[in-house]
């Protein structure tokens, strides 16, 4: 019954749209406890309760390593200093305990992200991980840089959406940012996977990710020339984040850099993908959101989590990566996730933040949950 009601309204769904993943819920184990687990989770977006929760985040990110094989300039792994900081935490997270985590969250958490400071790809685990995921129930996506994932393999796994930081087409452009990168090895991998899934009737949500910024603005329109056969290829366009001046000011002030590092990086062509304004307050350049006043809106506070390689746990992808002590909840492997998203910091924290409607610690300087 679920899977006659699974193909007869399918088709008048939009790929990736809020209905698919309803009814991608509707149709996995556990969905009674999981449409709860999501009910609740809305519902105390509005209330704000900060005392223990009795519900699991809709969505948890997990970062697999911090080894990446780019140095991305605004990335840790392309500022000075950045690789010596990324130390601090394992480098590949242990494959057990990746499986003791997932066995504690997949009757009540419904998708996952594979994403962290790394690319997911080097790890040596990484086909399994997304698999035993799947395996559990569990809707799978992650986001890497298209440059060290097999296709093959990749297309053997059942995941649900995958997506690739492609960017441009021209290895001039390619080069100014993905430093280390080789745009026709990307192009020739996603190509691959693309003509693998192209014969299936199940196939995962395959996104393209275009950074629009000064050097890769002229090859606009380029991506969708090339994927254009693959009618379940989405190419989007995307804000770029113009490096930090500084490792410090990578770690404190999301999305803030010095008007000569901005110069250097926005658009010039295509302003609309430009999210910086100048700041006179800090004499810099920042996320337009950060020019508003903090609204304590932040859907990571109470429904969403990260878990480091280490097993640390953060409520967002922003914090996770600077690591600041006030966001840290514990640690999941140690502890148990459930123990830990209810932990006295945990608990301490979102009073706080409650409290100064988001403008706390390191989330007075994050441009989410903003008016």
């Amino acid at each position: 019954m679920k899977a006659i009601f699974k193909d007869s309204f399918s088709i008048f769904i939009r790929k990736d749209s809020a209905l698919e993943q309803l009814l991608y819920v509707y149709n996995s184990k556990f969905r009674f406890k999981k449409l709860m687990n999501i009910f609740s989770s809305k519902l105390n977006r509005y209330i704000k309760y900060t005392g223990r929760l009795p519900y699991y985040p809709t969505q948890v990110s997990i970062e697999p390593t911090t080894a990446c094989n780019y140095r991305c300039p605004s990335c840790f792994h392309g500022i000075e200093g950045g690789k010596e900081h990324l130390k601090k935490r394992d480098r590949f997270m242990d494959f057990d305990k990746y499986k003791k985590f997932i066995d504690e969250i997949h009757e009540h958490v419904w998708m996952i992200s594979l994403t962290g400071c790394g690319e997911s790809f080097l790890h040596p685990n990484i086909y399994e991980m997304l698999g035993y995921a799947s395996e559990k129930g569990l809707a799978v996506t992650l986001e890497n840089n298209g440059s060290a994932f097999d296709p093959e393999k990749l297309a053997a796994t059942e995941i649900n959406k995958i997506h690739f930081g492609v960017d441009c087409t021209t290895q001039d452009s390619y080069a100014k940012y993905r430093i280390g990168g080789n745009i026709e090895k990307v192009l020739e991998k996603v190509t691959s996977y693309c003509e693998i899934l192209e014969s299936r009737k199940e196939r995962p949500a395959v996104h393209l990710r275009f950074l629009v910024n000064k050097y890769t603005e002229d090859d606009a329109g380029k991506l969708e020339e090339i994927f254009s056969r693959f009618d379940f290829v989405k190419v989007y366009y995307d804000a770029f984040i113009v490096p930090s001046p500084d490792l410090e000011t990578l770690m404190k002030f999301p999305s803030t850099t010095t008007l000569e590092k901005f110069e250097e990086w926005h658009p010039r062509k295509l302003g609309q993908y430009n999210i910086y304004r100048y700041d006179k307050k800090t004499d810099s350049m920042r996320d337009m959101n950060l020019l508003n006043d903090p609204a304590g809106t932040c859907p990571g506070v109470y429904g969403g989590a990260m878990l480091n390689t280490d097993g640390s746990i953060y409520p967002c992808c922003v914090a996770h990566s600077a690591m600041p002590h006030e966001l840290c909840y514990g640690n999941a492997f140690e502890q148990g996730f459930f123990e830990t998203w209810n932990s006295k910091k945990a608990r301490t924290f979102r009073g706080n933040y409650k409290k100064n409607k988001g403008s706390y610690g390191f989330c007075e300087h994050c441009p989410s949950g903003r008016g």
